[in-house]
């Protein structure tokens, strides 16, 4: 047998698994003893043969698993070889391995991917790449491909992890580029991988790692360079038709997807954005060969067509690219744009509403470019659009294109010519086209649903899949569109898109109240609000004369219109509600209420011209007039309303030299009969329109400033009105009433209450009104406590309700009504609520029902209603009956077997209601026996029972006498109620002094219960208990722990029978990790002499408490902090648990350190440090959870376990042992930069050097603190204000303001060693001040800066203000010569970041006083030493801010002076 033979029989041995026989291949690869050239090849084909079929077997194991086992896959394939020793043949079968792997694999896996980087990285497989780039472009290329199917489908494992893979892609291709540019064989290899790598760093960029600058470098690189600028443009007229597919003449749109397309678009523009020429070039080949018919252009899909021309135009947006038509003088860019948007608009019209809608979004698209370009040609546009049926999702398009082209004409400061254009075209477009039947239609239709000829399904459409490429795609495989991908979706994703933008989208709420005009929906849709909102900034920027002008152009408008309808044609009608339109915006948006007093006789004039015109219009309208179509009562009515509310405004904010206030010539443009007759001829769909006027009638008499004559008239009359407009069975004419902001609580505090129980009633129905409309109204009523009565109520009711339809479960609710709960009497309600209390108490766990879906999530709506209602400061009597009659409605709850989850959301309300604001008193509406009954010994009774025992009466007094009368030692039933009741009548005992009942009597009620506790214990096995009743264990252990706390506390002394029963069960309690185990230890060391504890029992519990005491921080550190559960320690619901561990900790902590001798304090600090303490507990997927458990230990003990009575040898142990932690593991992550890995840690580790900082007690050595500084420094904060989710940025100011603590106190207390390392200290200090001048500076210039962020960050200003200003006072001699050198780095700062957050005032003004301390300082070379260091920038920033501080001295000592001589 040869050697090849032997070495294969080795390699195969049945005995081992494939791992097991890599494993000695690889042996055998490294053994330097077996000189054999050929095993290099034989062991890796052995891999090649197996690799594939082997992942097959392991690749359903969970991600941890398999990337243990294929660690040893990438071992092997990154071992070394010599250069010849693998022959290209394994190259080819390398890259057949790595596709079948790719194939097969269908989620991430980190080890794989590695495997597929390693391959085409290494330098031993680089070998075979040294000539053939085309290898290396597939390996690669298969590398991309998986990278990609890692990011589609598992998601991102980190930006950090992401920016390292995806720079080491980059670095490597960048090697490649350097080295062959120009080769056409690199130039074949790059085209191959060209798409995954573009695609790649899109889904990337959707991840928050920007890498497109780098990619398109490379294009520019590649493609783009000065020398091949012409072949991108010039197409010969004789290759056109070969060239039918290529896009630029160069890239083939068949192969390379659009997506990619675009980018290297971008990689053109960007490349050639200086040579203007070529830029026109570039457009005029697009508009000639691809934005044209579809017969003509290179793309054959409309939709990729638009999609396109949208990048584009954003291109030329980015890239600051404005078109320069004179250098060219055949192609006038603007004109052909418009021509051939016109072309498609026709073609548009007739096909489909898709294509209309991507029509709309390109011309928002050129909108946002240059205003310039469309402006002669839109209204043109939107006149042929107009008048065309479109579908819901088409109208909102249209929608946004209109105010896309308002914005416009803003920004163009024209906005008066958009309504002369519009207006005036307007009519003769109507009459060029004869629309009198189209508009009919339209108008009777509101201009929405498909066209006739667009088939829609009936059924619901199915949800799309994702396909690996990212396209969605129908379920029968049809792909639905080809740019709705997640590519297309970074590429139009605004880069100025930050969290703040989003938040403001979230605030902005389109009011879906009622649309107004709803007959102009198909020509100026604004249903929702928003274009009506635009239409208010167009009005804005309107100023007096330009407003004045406007105002009177459209009443020419309409007066020649009404001239005109004396026959109205259909087209006459519609520019009349058009203008009317109009004119609503003016009056809701203009400015002319502002220095009115400049103005103010020609406003009056307008104001009376107008009501000429409003008075024609309504005469017009009335029966005997006919010469209007009714269809205008609606836009009369909208007119009347917004114009009655500028006039108002105009009234009361008028001139003072004006006295009169003409109230009452508000509606004088038509005489009451004639208001009577249009009230009452207002067709039905018009109501909800005219009891807005109804209601703008009745604020009338708030804004008159003398008082009514006849007042009681006057509230005759308008509590008529109010019943009059809430005359609406359906509630429906009433709801755009209910749900205006504007008007709506005021209009719920004209209501009697009657009338508020009605419209609650309406509001709480979640079909009526939307959730965050009751919150609102909610919010806005916090302080009326009868309106909020109301709505509690009605909940309350509505909730019943929903109980009482399931059946028999709400049979105690029948006949209670909620509504009027508290005005019945008390004597009526009290025994109603108590006796059906008990009656849930009776059938509690007898009766479960289940609940219907309906009626669960009618009970979820109600109770986000809740969660908006606080009763804190209602009276003790109110409140009482509120929680009573939540107390019925929670019994119920929690006997549906589904709703579990729901009823412990209710009672957290319940909870919050009980403990925030006035105690309740309800001793007369339930016993405690129905509460225990009812609930158990949960948060709820105890809340209640606390609050009893506080406000003890005779009634509850003899309740929990009774209670423990019929307590049996034998059960222990209410064992646990009558430990609470104990422990809260001993708290209170002190504190009650007016209480009704003897404290004597009281006292001695407390020893009976002790006793009966003392039975029960005695008749008790600790040691069976433990192991076979866990929960009755924990209950005899708290009784043992209040009765030696009661015994102890009374000098009474205990028998010797109980003394032993206490003592097992203390040592049973050493046995398990329970709370009450904790207190009873604790309590035992501090008792140990009256209970005789034994001196080996002593140091048994001492262990026990400091082995829990590590157990408890180790719990602390590794779970997160949950402020909003329900407390450990059941006597306590208000506190949280992790306040509540913290309290068992130092209570334990406190105890022993009191116990503990010297000599044993000290051996506990020194086992701190020790390695097999903070290695041991290591818990999977976190290295550094042990490092942060030994130093939260260290913090939690310089709080708490170094008080007064501890010795200066043991602070000197405690600071050896945690100095000896820091240098060896805190530093040894610092070296390695893991620190910056884990949030937790860091904080961790900053809160513990502030605390030990902070204790002057410690004496720290230099060597210590210079640690700390090293540790600080090494976080590297400046280079983390790059952010990009809201996570970050929490994450961030979190670690900046620790970093200032730590810092701070750096310089209060060890100021000694601040002087001596002040360079290395201002080194830290200017990187804090850097990050906060320098937050988001790489932002995108629409990215600006939340008012929170500015806030946040004035606020983190304002203790490095307080650090220089005390280091000035402090160290002045030290820091003099530091100064100039601190204010040069301060201002290099500022100059060089893109975006400094100093342009905003409020941060500038705290940067400044920094400054200014450092000048106030420094010696009188530092200003020529400055001038001649700092650049141009710097210097002038220099300048100014002198000018500033020598301007602020002089206004101090002026005001010095100014106060002596006084």
């Amino acid at each position: 047998m040869d050697l090849k033979a032997k070495i294969l029989e080795h390699l195969a041995d049945p005995k081992r698994d494939f791992l097991g026989n890599l494993t000695y291949g690889m042996k055998l690869w490294k053994s330097p003893s077996f000189y054999y050239m050929s095993k290099y090849d034989i062991v890796f084909n052995f891999f090649l043969d197996n690799v594939v079929s082997y992942f097959s077997t392991i690749k359903r194991l969970d991600r941890a698993e398999f990337d243990a086992r294929w660690q040893t896959i990438n071992s092997f394939l990154l071992l070394p070889c010599p250069a010849n020793a693998l022959p290209a043949t394994i190259a080819r079968r390398l890259k057949q391995c790595l596709k079948s792997l790719h194939e097969q694999a269908n989620e991430r896996r980190e080890q794989l991917l590695e495997t597929f980087l390693i391959v085409a990285f290494d330098a031993k497989y680089k070998n075979f790449y040294k000539f053939d780039y085309q290898a290396y472009g597939s390996v690669l290329c298969l590398a991309l491909e998986y990278y990609k199917t890692c990011l589609l489908r598992a998601g991102s494992i980190g930006k950090e992890m992401e920016e390292k893979i995806v720079d080491r892609i980059f670095a490597d291709i960048k090697i490649y580029a350097k080295s062959a540019a120009g080769s056409s064989s690199w130039n074949s290899a790059f085209d191959t991988f060209l798409t995954p790598l573009a695609e790649v760093v899109l889904l990337l960029e959707e991840r928050g790692v920007m890498r497109r600058e780098e990619l398109l470098a490379l294009f520019e690189q590649h493609y783009f360079t000065h020398d091949s600028v012409s072949r991108y443009n010039r197409i010969e007229p004789g290759s056109a038709q070969q060239q039918s597919s290529l896009f630029m003449g160069s890239f083939d749109v068949q192969k390379i997807p659009l997506h990619v397309i675009a980018l290297l678009m971008e990689g053109f523009i960007r490349a050639y954005r200086d040579l203007k020429l070529e830029v026109l070039l570039f457009l005029k080949y697009f508009l000639q060969n691809v934005f044209v018919e579809s017969k003509r252009s290179i793309l054959a899909d409309s939709r990729q067509v638009y999609a396109l021309t949208k990048c584009v135009f954003r291109l030329l947006r980015k890239y600051f690219i404005m078109v320069d038509q004179q250098l060219m003088v055949d192609f006038n860019f603007t004109d052909i744009l418009t021509e051939q948007l016109k072309r498609q608009l026709e073609l548009l019209c007739a096909t489909s509403e898709t294509a209309m809608r991507d029509f709309f979004e390109l011309i928002c698209t050129i909108n946002e470019y240059n205003p310039l370009v469309l402006e002669h040609s839109i209204v043109d546009i939107i006149l042929r659009v107009m008048f065309t049926r479109k579908g819901p999702e088409t109208l909102r398009s249209y929608q946004t294109m209109l105010m896309s082209t308002v914005s416009m004409f803003m920004k163009l400061n024209k906005s008066e010519n958009l309504c002369d254009e519009l207006f005036m075209k307007l009519s003769d477009y109507l009459e060029e086209n004869e629309l009198e039947e189209v508009l009919r239609e339209l108008r009777k239709g509101s201009g929405t649903g498909k066209r006739k000829h667009e088939h829609v399904s009936p059924k619901t459409p199915a949800k799309k899949v994702k396909l690996s490429n990212g396209s969605a795609v129908q379920p029968n495989g049809a792909v639905s569109d080809p740019t709705d991908t997640v590519y297309w979706q970074v590429l139009f994703s605004e880069q100025g898109n930050s969290t703040e933008a989003k938040r403001r989208a979230v605030q902005q709420r389109a009011q879906v109240q009622h649309n107004c005009w709803p007959e102009l929906t198909f020509a100026w849709p604004d249903a929702d609000g928003r274009l009506g909102e635009t239409m208010k900034e167009y009005t804005k920027q309107l100023l007096t004369k330009r407003s004045l002008s406007y105002w009177k152009k459209f009443m020419i408008l309409l007066t020649e219109l009404l001239e005109l309808a004396e026959e109205p044609s259909e087209g006459t009608l519609f520019q009349i509600e058009l203008a009317l339109c109009w004119m609503c915006y003016f009056f809701s948006g203009n400015t002319l209420i502002e220095h009115s007093n400049l103005f103010w006789p020609r406003l009056v004039s307008s104001m009376q011209e107008f009501d000429q015109l409003l008075g024609t219009i309504g005469r017009k309208l009335l029966p005997e007039g006919k010469k209007l179509d009714k269809q205008l009562y609606g836009a009369f009515l909208n007119v009347v309303y917004y114009y009655g509310n500028y006039r108002m405004m105009v009234f009361y904010y008028r001139p003072d030299s004006i006295e009169e206030s003409n109230y009452e010539q508000l509606y004088g443009y038509l005489g009451e009969p004639e208001w009577r007759m249009i009230e009452q001829h207002v067709p039905a769909k018009d109501i909800p329109l005219l009891n807005r006027v109804l209601l703008q009638k009745l604020r009338l008499p708030y804004f008159k400033q003398e008082q009514e004559e006849r007042e009681q008239e006057s509230h005759v009359e308008r509590h008529r009105m109010v019943g009059r407009i809430l005359n609406d069975k359906t509630g429906e004419r009433l709801r755009p009433l209910l749900l205006d902001r504007s008007t709506n609580v005021w209009f719920l505090g004209l209501m009697d209450r009657e009338q508020r129980r009605h419209v609650a009633s309406l509001l709480l129905d979640r079909s009526y009104c939307p959730l965050e409309d009751v919150h609102h109204i909610l919010a806005e009523v916090a302080s009326d406590h009868d309106l909020l009565e109301v709505f509690l109520l009605g909940a309350y009711g509505k909730m019943a309700d929903l109980f009482a339809s399931v059946g028999g479960s709400g049979v105690t609710l029948n006949d209670l009504s909620f509504e009027t709960l508290l005005e019945q009497e008390e004597g009526v309600i009290v025994p109603q609520l108590r006796k059906r209390l008990e009656q849930c108490a009776s059938k509690r766990n007898v009766e479960t029902i289940t609940l219907p879906e309906p009626i669960v999530d009618g009970l979820g709506h109600l109770m986000d209603v809740l969660d908006e209602i606080r009763i804190d400061s209602y009276e003790q009597g109110k409140k009482s009956l509120l929680v009573a009659a939540h107390l019925l409605l929670l019994a119920h709850l929690m006997n549906a077997s589904n709703a579990q989850q729901m009823a412990e959301r209710f009672k957290g309300q319940l909870i919050r209601f009980m403990l925030l604001g006035t105690a309740t008193s309800m001793s007369a509406l339930v016993s405690v026996e129905t509460l225990f009954q009812l609930f158990g010994v949960s948060p709820v009774v105890i809340i209640l029972l606390q609050q009893l025992v506080e406000h003890l009466t005779e009634q509850t007094f003899g309740e929990l006498k009774s209670i423990l009368a019929n307590f049996s030692p034998a059960s222990n039933k209410h064992f646990e109620l009558l430990l609470l009741i104990h422990n809260f009548e001993q708290r209170n005992l002190p504190r009650s002094r007016k209480s009704p009942v003897a404290v004597e009597e009281r006292i001695a009620f407390l020893d009976d219960m002790v006793r009966a506790i003392d039975k029960y214990l005695l008749q008790q096995d600790g040691r069976k208990q433990r192991k076979k009743d866990a929960e009755g264990f924990n209950l005899a252990v708290k009784a043992c722990l209040t009765t030696i706390r009661h015994k102890a506390e009374r000098q009474v002394e205990m028998d010797d029978a109980l003394r032993d029963h206490v003592l097992g069960y203390i040592k049973q309690a050493m046995k398990v990790f329970t709370h009450n185990a904790d207190m009873l230890l604790t309590r035992a060391l501090i008792h140990k002499d009256y209970l005789q504890l034994e001196p080996a029992t002593v140091s048994a519990i001492e262990e026990k408490c400091w082995q829990t005491f590590l157990t408890l921080m180790q719990e602390r550190t590794a779970a997160k902090e949950q402020p909003l559960d329900t407390a450990q320690n059941e006597e306590n619901p208000s506190v949280s648990k992790s306040d509540e561990q913290l309290k068992r900790i130092e209570t334990i902590i406190t105890a022993l350190v009191a116990h503990f001798t010297e000599e044993q304090y000290a051996e506990k600090l020194n086992l701190l440090n020790r390695i097999e303490f903070t290695t041991s507990h290591e818990q999977p997927g976190s290295t550094t959870q042990p490092l942060k458990t030994t130093l939260a230990v260290f913090s939690i003990l310089s709080k708490k376990g170094l008080p007064s009575t501890v010795s200066k040898e043991t602070c000197k142990v405690f600071v050896r042992s945690f100095a000896a932690v820091v240098a060896r593991d805190l530093m040894g992550l610092c070296v390695l930069s893991h620190h910056l890995r884990d949030a937790e840690l860091l904080d961790t580790v900053l809160e513990c050097f502030g605390t030990i900082i902070g204790n002057r007690k410690l004496a720290l050595f230099p060597a210590l603190l210079d640690y700390v500084l090293q540790f600080l420094s090494a976080i590297s904060i400046r280079k983390r204000t790059s952010i990009q989710t809201d996570d970050e940025q929490a994450a961030f100011f979190k670690l900046h303001r620790s970093m200032g603590k730590v810092m701070y106190g750096l310089l209060q207390a060890r100021s000694m060693y601040v002087a001596s390392r002040l360079p290395s200290y201002m080194h830290v200090y200017e990187a804090l001040l850097g990050a906060l001048i320098c937050y988001k500076g790489d932002a995108a210039l629409g990215k600006s800066l939340t008012s929170f962020e500015i806030l946040t960050i004035s606020d983190l200003l304002l203790p490095l203000q307080r650090i220089i200003n005390i280091a000035c006072k402090k160290l002045q001699k030290q820091l003099y010569l530091l100064a100039p050198y601190v204010l040069g780095q301060i201002l290099h700062t500022i100059v060089q970041c893109k975006r400094a957050t100093t342009e905003h005032n409020r941060i500038a003004s705290n940067v400044h006083s920094v400054c200014f301390s450092l000048i106030a300082i420094y010696d009188s070379h530092a200003p020529s030493y400055l001038l001649r260091t700092l650049d141009e920038s710097s210097r002038l920033l220099f300048t100014d801010i002198t000018k500033r501080y020598e301007r602020r001295t002089e206004r101090f000592n002026s005001h010095k002076v100014r106060g002596k001589s006084h």
